[in-house]
């Protein structure tokens, strides 16, 4: 049988020091301390708040089929890995033109486009139109690393648009998507 054991997390203090003068502040030095008794970051509380947020991301999640659009490599592969960890079918593209392409050719229906709004070739406004003439009914939610205000200068998007700032947090990402889908 074998035996697990759960170690806390001690973290990492990072101070300068030099034992010579010639040597200020090039030298680092780390040292670990434990938490003292009654610090320890896993208390029942802790512990009762992750059952909790366990729980939130089972009921933030759904079967639902989207299609991702996102230009960025690694936005698109960790949003996709999200997605996925919440239960949904997810179709991915690097932009607009691949994301027509998917469009056309999935036999079922496409719950929600999630589309990054600034991308190479066509934007994410653009892709949202010719994909909504594709997938009639479909639901659409823009993300995007520019403030929505900005957006909305810039004429790319409209007060009210279902919008969503990167960075975002996996849970931040289901519960929005959720909240569209339903809406």
């Amino acid at each position: 049988m074998v035996n697990w054991t759960t170690y806390p997390v001690i973290p990492v203090r990072v101070a300068r020091y030099s034992d010579s003068p010639e040597a200020y502040g090039d030298s680092v030095h780390r040292e670990r301390r434990p938490f003292e008794k009654g610090t320890s970051p896993l208390t029942p509380n802790t512990v009762e708040g992750h059952r909790q947020s366990f729980l939130d991301v089972e009921r933030a999640g759904g079967n639902e089929t989207i299609l991702l659009v996102e230009d960025d490599d690694a936005v698109r592969a960790v949003t996709r890995r999200a997605l996925k960890r919440f239960g949904y079918n997810v179709l991915s593209a690097c932009g607009g033109d691949e994301a027509l392409q998917l469009a056309r050719r999935h036999p079922e229906e496409i719950d929600l486009l999630l589309t990054d709004i600034m991308m190479p070739g066509l934007n994410g406004v653009e892709v949202a139109a010719k994909v909504s003439r594709i997938c009639e009914g479909i639901h659409v939610f823009y993300m995007s690393g520019y403030a929505d205000q900005d957006l909305i200068r810039q004429g790319l998007l409209s007060p009210g648009t279902r919008f969503l700032q990167k960075p975002f947090t996996p849970q931040e990402l289901a519960d929005r998507v959720r909240d569209v889908l339903d809406g």
